[in-house]
């Protein structure tokens, strides 16, 4: 197969999203685990070394008590096995606090988390699974859409950048140290 840019696509094949099942758990936690990995590497100053174990609290403590009510997450099979999973719903970033917020809240939503595990990248699964949150959250009212990513991780930005998200804040972010 030729090579059509910078990188060659794997052979792209039919995904199945669908809503969380319980069963997905150990799948969820382990790409959740191994994207903390991954993004320590991209960025040692804002993500220290993660511990075993502390993905599959964080994903209890988000599900269960962080997320904000009609948060869902939706996973992806390929080849009928998971390769990958969305968390999407309403905001609440500091962003959308206030009057002008309260409104904004109502009509934007916000993708919290979009994983895909390695051997199913560059396979059209995570622009499978941002179409299918898009689609959940149209149906549901929202009008708009939020994401972030962390700067370096070029494959998120270009994928963002294709599905039509654009810039619209800027956050930097500089450890502080008392100047003595």
């Amino acid at each position: 197969m030729p090579r059509s840019g910078p990188r060659s696509r794997s052979p792209r094949t039919a995904a199945r999203v669908r809503p969380f099942r319980e069963e997905d758990r150990p799948f969820v936690v382990s790409l959740a685990d191994r994207t903390q990995r991954e993004m320590r590497r991209l960025d040692r100053d804002r993500h220290p070394p993660v511990r075993r174990g502390e993905a599959a609290a964080w994903f209890e403590d988000a599900l269960h008590r962080s997320w904000p009510r009609g948060t869902f997450v939706l996973v992806a099979e390929l080849d009928g096995q998971p390769g990958g999973f969305v968390v999407a719903g309403p905001t609440d970033e500091p962003w959308s606090r206030g009057a002008a917020g309260r409104a904004a809240r109502r009509t934007a939503a916000e993708i919290r988390e979009l994983h895909v595990a390695p051997r199913f990248r560059r396979r059209g699964l995570g622009r499978t699974l941002l179409r299918a949150a898009e689609d959940r959250l149209a149906a549901e009212g929202f009008g708009e859409v939020v994401l972030g990513h962390l700067a370096g991780n070029d494959g998120a930005a270009a994928l963002y950048e294709e599905q039509g998200f654009r810039p619209r804040w800027v956050l930097r972010v500089k450890s502080v140290r008392r100047h003595a």
